[in-house]
């Protein structure tokens, strides 16, 4: 079965748009698959402003490897949200 090591969430505030540890975890990826997130929200370490904990601003790491759902480079990022 395909571990979870690592949940983190990207701020959607325009002003941040960083990468942080999310606080809701799953095991295994099965386990994060048949959820539902929606609605859900977290205070970002970073600009401590409150923003959404979703897939849609969420990346994941497995034990199978790298990054799945949104792994967007911080530095494009930033340059789309400050247009």
């Amino acid at each position: 079965m395909d571990k979870i090591t690592e949940i983190q969430i990207l701020c959607l505030n325009r002003k941040c748009v960083q990468w942080f540890n999310s606080p809701i975890f799953f095991g295994d990826m099965e386990s994060l698959m048949s959820s539902t997130l929606i609605g859900n929200i977290a205070q970002c370490p970073h600009c401590e402003e409150m923003t959404s904990c979703n897939t849609a601003n969420m990346r994941v790491k497995s034990t199978e490897g790298g990054f799945r759902g949104l792994d967007t480079v911080i530095s494009e990022t930033k340059n789309v949200s400050q247009h």
